[in-house]
């Protein structure tokens, strides 16, 4: 057995890095985009999520992709 295979080996730990690093582009990409909802459409930031959210459900799309239709269709709504 190699020792890239091995618990706690150098494949367990670039897994975790790349979940780690899935997650926090996950939470940044909301982020932004609840951003640009808030501004636009002058509301909360749950209200924002619940829009992004809600519009993911009646789409049949995950809360990332809706998230990062938003940044591109929108981008910084000052």
């Amino acid at each position: 057995m190699k020792k890239q295979d091995e618990p706690g080996g150098r494949r367990t730990e670039n897994s975790q890095n790349n979940r780690q690093k899935v997650a926090q582009h996950r939470v940044e990409v909301l982020k932004k985009a609840k951003e640009i909802v808030m501004k636009k459409y002058h509301m909360t930031e749950s209200e924002a999520h619940r829009y992004i959210q809600k519009t993911a459900m009646d789409s049949r799309k995950g809360i990332v992709e809706v998230s990062e239709m938003i940044i591109v269709l929108y981008g910084d709504a000052s």
